[in-house]
């Protein structure tokens, strides 16, 4: 980056004032790493640093106070005599040996463990929460239809008990971000790109923002906002990843006995301060970013690739190796709790918040065979154009809603607030207006899965619409690739265009927020209406509509975020069906290229 000197003078300042004190004196750092200047300097420019330039120098110019908000890391590696003893003493060959591995390289190796199990732990958190507060609603909405009826003043009041309550999830959330953390706000990623770039982005990765992430993902996701848990979850493994690296944390904490006044509490785990560098926080970081994305999609390799393709600039061999055992570590974590919080244990079950493999009772999602002619992969290429230009249009629909949202925090808030109100006030009217309801006898897989929602429909009947758009998504998304038949085309239409319409006003508000699951699931209802239609007019026996759901949810997803080699696999591991590689690779190719 090129430095102004008002940034020089700021950053070389706080180097100084870390390792020295203002009035000049000798100074013995305790830490012996990167920046540490034993010795005496001279009293001016000591001042000079600091920011007394005219008691240095009278004649010398003034420099404004203010830093600049951003400044660059330091990635080279430390190499100075007292850093070398310290690192010799500490960690002598002789002294600490285990199995091969010196005791700095087994540290690395166990925080690398430790790193995989609390991302797996806080992804399993974000989906029993928002799952439980799916099923408290539904079954409130169940309560409320059976005590008051399903009359015009029922279903007033029962949509207004709805609207009321998403909107304080939602507000709640907003609060959140605006009061504590700002930087909790969206997915996190631009954040963390930046970082892994060489961008120190300040309270990024902080202790807050872990938390405002963590609580703000479960509320906006369980308020039914158009928006998924999968892009804060990278940013949480971030965080996590940054954290181990501390080795000293100090937190201001305000007692009831303190009179108002913060108390500063240290944390220090001296093992950790040999990670305490930009180059291994790095690292961590890099390997957190893969670990979320991996429990987000239960896709180790696809995360790791995916932290190579969108996120780091550095890399190496030896990074790969830990990023991997990470994402397995993080997968197999959320695949055991899990299956240990739906009684299913020791039975295998998702490894991920959304996996695209088998619902009960049905077997694989994709039932169709391999690709069977020519035309086909024609018409996934076709297919693929369509979410290119779908794509395209969002991502200039989005850029110019950003430029006109608020920047001042009550106007975010009231943001926040209007768009909650407007999309609850669609999900529950649209069932209401345009719902169809079908037989629950009819619908094994929807009762063997625990989906559905039977919203206004008599009893013993399911509404098509509700339960796409009020049921659990995850769930949605794999009834429509397994049977997109089960759902008629205009619910399928309504749906995409829900979730397209208000993914592009949500994201970017003042609230965590992840577009790949609104992504997928107007990306899978697309294909899905493609594939009826097209089967209707080529045959059963040529055309799957499973299999073009899927494609359409590849199609959309290259479409708007140009993925490349990290969404081939990630929907190759999540399917499981190798024969589709083929179409997955010209589905994504030419979303990117039409997109572009």
């Amino acid at each position: 980056p090129v430095w102004s000197p008002r940034a020089m003078q700021g950053a070389l300042r706080d180097r100084l004032l870390d390792t020295l004190p203002a009035n000049g004196e000798r100074h013995d750092a305790q830490a012996p790493g990167a920046g540490a200047l034993p010795g005496r300097l001279p009293p001016p420019i000591v001042q000079w640093f600091t920011g007394s330039v005219e008691e240095a120098h009278p004649s010398a110019p003034r420099l404004p106070s203010e830093r600049v908000p951003y400044e660059s890391l330091d990635y080279d590696p430390i190499v100075n005599t007292r850093y070398m003893q310290w690192l010799q003493q500490t960690y002598a060959p002789a002294r600490r040996r285990l199995l091969g591995y010196s005791g700095r390289t087994f540290t690395r190796w166990l925080l690398c463990w430790t790193l995989g199990v609390f991302t797996g732990a806080l992804a399993w958190a974000v989906s029993v929460a928002v799952g439980g507060i799916t099923r408290v609603r539904l079954a409130a909405i169940d309560a409320l239809f059976r005590h008051y009826g399903r009359g015009a003043e029922a279903l007033l009041a029962v949509g207004c008990v709805f609207v009321a309550t998403n909107l304080a999830m939602a507000l709640a959330a907003a609060l959140l971000v605006t009061r504590v953390s700002p930087q909790a706000a969206g997915s996190g990623l631009p954040a963390v790109r930046a970082y892994l770039n060489g961008v120190h982005v300040p309270r990024c990765l902080s202790s807050e923002c872990l938390l405002v992430k963590f609580l703000g993902t479960i509320l906006a996701v369980g308020s039914l906002l158009s928006i998924g848990p999968e892009g804060p979850l990278v940013h949480l493994g971030a965080i996590v990843g940054s954290g181990l690296t501390r080795g000293r944390k100090h937190l201001r904490v305000k007692l009831p006995w303190s009179n108002g006044r913060p108390r500063s509490v240290v944390l220090s785990w001296p093992w950790l301060l040999h990670f305490r560098n930009d180059v291994d926080r790095r690292d961590f970081i890099s390997i957190g970013a893969a670990a979320g994305f991996s429990a987000a999609f239960g896709a180790p390799v696809g995360g790791v690739l995916y932290c190579l393709e969108e996120c780091s600039s550095h890399w190496s061999q030896q990074l790969v190796w830990r990023a991997l055992t990470t994402t397995a570590v993080s997968s197999v974590t959320l695949m055991l709790l899990r299956a240990w919080s739906e009684g299913e244990a020791p039975r295998v079950t998702d490894l991920g918040l959304l996996t695209l493999n088998t619902l009960h009772h049905v077997g694989p999602l994709v039932s169709g065979n391999a690709m069977s002619s020519t035309l086909e992969l024609v018409l996934y290429g076709g297919l693929g154009a369509i979410g290119g230009l779908v794509g395209a249009a969002w991502n200039r629909a989005w850029a110019a809603l950003s430029n006109a949202r608020p920047r001042r925090e009550g106007s975010k808030l009231l943001e926040v607030a209007l768009i909650s109100v407007v999309t609850s006030a669609i999900l529950f009217a649209l069932p209401l207006a345009l719902g169809i309801c079908s037989d629950a006898k009819e619908l094994d897989t929807w009762t063997s899965n625990r989906f559905g929602a039977r919203f206004a429909c008599a009893e013993g009947q399911y509404d098509e619409l509700a339960s796409l758009l009020l049921s659990g998504r995850e769930m949605g998304i794999k009834q429509v690739i397994s049977r997109p038949e089960n759902f008629t085309n205009a619910t399928l239409a309504c749906t995409c265009a829900t979730f397209v319409v208000l993914m592009a006003a949500t994201f970017g508000a003042a609230v965590p927020a992840g577009i790949f699951m609104p992504t997928i699931m107007a990306g899978c209802t697309l294909g899905g209406i493609l594939g009826k239609l097209l089967q209707v007019a080529l045959g059963e026996d040529k055309i799957t509509p499973g299999t073009f759901a899927l494609m359409g949810a590849v199609a959309l997803l290259g479409g708007v975020q140009r993925s490349t080699i990290s969404l081939c696999i990630i929907i190759l591991e999540g399917t499981g069906q190798v024969q589709l590689l083929v179409p997955i690779i010209v589905t994504t190719v030419c979303a990117r290229y039409v997109g572009n």
